[in-house]
């Protein structure tokens, strides 16, 4: 297949196609996609124009680039959507008491799609941090933090466990590890509770809810941290800033 050559349209054509094959099922969950000699040899371009392709799609997070092996489509590429950035969960009303029940501190491999979003090579192992956030000492959200093992020095997460519950992952991270993040990506889903997760929040099994899931990066695109928060379906409020839109041209408002 040969592009047309103008200057706008390589790299946006290359993006949209691989973007369109990945969506439509071409390239699944966890598949490598073609090298970029390879991609070079099908679109008849430069290396930089695959690369720059390849870049963008992997800010968008469909796919993900592992050192010495390739890029791979991302776990989270289906109907993937930008909505802007993510801000917060609405927070509760003042004067209310919160905190932090720890529920598990292990070291183990992460599932497939964990390891995957976290870029580790097979084997490789995390830290996962479970424990459920309370409100006036009833449970309202379920969260899990993945930290890669081989970034916490021995015995340094396990030494200081009980400081753990109430800080921030982000916090814990850089702790631990002297890692900063400067980049999150946010992926929002609707799941229904399996018994586990119900009774760690208190709700019935089977019921319909939220799960957040946030990539963190550091300062130089790594990503070092995965976390996950599963919420009571009542009173669940979380806000989006959405990018301001054209006016159109003759319109006001």
């Amino acid at each position: 297949m040969t592009l047309e050559r103008d200057d706008r349209s390589l790299q946006a054509l290359i993006k949209r196609i691989l973007r369109e094959e990945i969506t439509k099922g071409v390239w699944r969950q966890g598949d490598r996609l073609p090298t970029e000699p390879e991609l070079m040899r099908r679109f008849s371009v430069s290396r930089i124009t695959v690369s720059q392709a390849l870049r963008d799609l992997v800010t968008e997070g469909l796919v993900v680039r592992r050192q010495g092996k390739g890029t791979f489509v991302s776990s989270h590429p289906q109907g993937w959507t930008n909505l802007g950035t993510l801000l917060q969960r609405m927070p509760p009303p003042r004067n209310h008491e919160l905190g932090h029940a720890l529920n598990q501190l292990v070291l183990t491999a992460p599932p497939t799609e964990i390891a995957l979003d976290l870029q580790l090579e097979p084997g490789d192992q995390t830290w996962v941090i479970t424990r459920t956030k309370m409100v006036d000492g009833s449970p309202d959200t379920w969260e899990q933090g993945f930290i890669p093992a081989s970034l916490v020095k021995q015995g340094a997460l396990v030494e200081h466990q009980d400081e753990w519950k109430d800080r921030y992952y982000i916090e814990i991270l850089r702790e631990l590890t002297g890692q900063v993040v400067r980049r999150c990506r946010a992926f929002i889903q609707a799941v229904a509770l399996d018994d586990t997760l119900a009774a760690a929040i208190g709700e019935e099994p089977g019921k319909p809810t939220i799960e957040v899931t946030r990539l963190w990066h550091n300062e130089t695109g790594q990503p070092v941290l995965l976390t996950r928060n599963v919420l009571r379906p009542d009173g669940t409020r979380y806000f989006v800033d959405l990018p301001e839109l054209p006016a159109e041209s003759g319109e006001e408002g």
